[in-house]
């Protein structure tokens, strides 16, 4: 269930991104129309900014956790939020921000081309959750060479590490293609098409409010194939026999021919068949805002830099057991099996450096 979950939020979330126009037409006269229609409105804007959400109670989401979340911390979850904006339309021009703002508390990263820029309250994070600060002291002190920038992003200052593209090809993580981009949201929008009935539910203060029928598996199956070229390690789609042949409603609002905002009502699951969802949950409801940004990502004022090159060479070493050239402290080297998941689809050029620790993921 929390694959499918996850698949249905990635879906959410791209058709909301998506660029392929067509369609039109009045949001009660011809609903499907209207919403291919503003959904397609997205992709004439210089940039898009989404906002993830949860509308629930306290009750609710600690039910939703089977216990093993507290009330306090259930209302930090609701006063926290998932912020993502990105302009560009390759990976030379391309620029993005993503913000967690949690119950007050920030973590940002930016991305301007090739650099990646990180900070984080990581000492209000700490005591937000109840860890002790003597551990982040304790973290300072001991970080080897290489790891200088221990100190200012514990701090709360940002830090720049450069060699954010050399970063997602050394990993192969996607990298933003435009054309990838255009070909699964194209892809998307035809399946959803397809294999969606959209019905108006009249309008109010947020717009004209659509809902869409989606028939997941259909939609699924007709996704896999594109899905599939987004190589994330330690990522994997779930089996199609895992995916639920069931109707998920998806709510849409319309303001100014646009796609405003989009909701997932949770609860619903506890209709579908073979669905496990725990007692108590009255109100769960997934909330994705969208909205046009077209200002520019900016570089902090003021940023430690950090080498990629450096960083991984010193990790790597450290992973190994060898010293730096210092010949002072090292890293202590995780347990084989951590390594090993945690470098599952690396490129080969990694792997051979982990030949002894990992056989089973060498090349044939």
């Amino acid at each position: 269930m929390r694959r499918t979950l996850a698949f249905l939020l990635v879906t959410a979330l791209v058709f909301g991104a998506c660029n392929k126009s067509g369609g039109g037409g009045d949001a009660a006269e011809d609903p499907k129309g209207a919403l291919v229609s503003a959904v397609g409105a997205l992709g004439e804007v210089d940039g898009i900014a989404t906002t993830i959400t949860i509308e629930s109670t306290v009750e609710s989401l600690a039910a939703a956790s089977e216990g093993d979340l507290a009330e306090e911390d259930a209302q930090k979850i609701l006063d926290s939020s998932f912020s993502f904006r990105a302009k560009g339309d390759s990976p030379e021009n391309g620029q993005a921000e993503i913000v967690f703002d949690i119950a007050g508390d920030l973590v940002e990263m930016r991305v301007l081309a090739d650099t990646l820029y990180v900070r984080a309250d990581v000492r209000d994070l700490v005591e937000q959750f109840g860890g002790p600060s003597s551990e982040i002291d304790q973290f300072v002190a001991s970080a080897p060479p290489g790891f200088e920038f221990a100190s200012p992003l514990v701090e709360g200052e940002w830090i720049a590490i450069e060699g954010a593209r050399q970063f997602s090809e050394q990993f192969g993580a996607p990298s933003p293609d435009a054309e990838l981009q255009k070909e699964f949201a194209n892809s998307l929008q035809t399946a959803v098409e397809d294999n969606s009935e959209v019905t108006s539910e009249g309008s109010d203060d947020k717009g004209d409010h659509v809902r869409a029928a989606v028939e997941i598996k259909p939609l699924y199956d007709s996704l896999r194939e594109t899905f599939g070229t987004l190589n994330v390690p330690g990522a994997a789609l779930p089996e199609a026999t895992d995916v639920p042949d069931e109707t998920l409603l998806i709510d849409f609002w319309i303001q100014d021919d646009r796609l405003s905002q989009i909701q997932i009502d949770v609860t619903q699951f506890r209709d579908w068949e073979g669905a496990e969802m725990p007692e108590g949950i009255e109100e769960l409801v997934l909330d994705i805002d969208i909205e046009e940004s077209s200002d520019d990502v900016e570089a902090p004022e003021a940023a430690a830099s950090v080498d990629f090159q450096q960083l991984l060479q010193t990790f790597m070493g450290g992973i190994t057991g060898s010293q730096s050239e210092s010949g002072s402290a090292t890293i202590e080297a995780p347990a084989e099996g951590d390594v090993c998941s945690q470098l599952a689809g690396a490129p080969p050029e990694v792997l051979e450096q982990f030949a002894e620790e990992c056989p089973e993921l060498q090349p044939k």
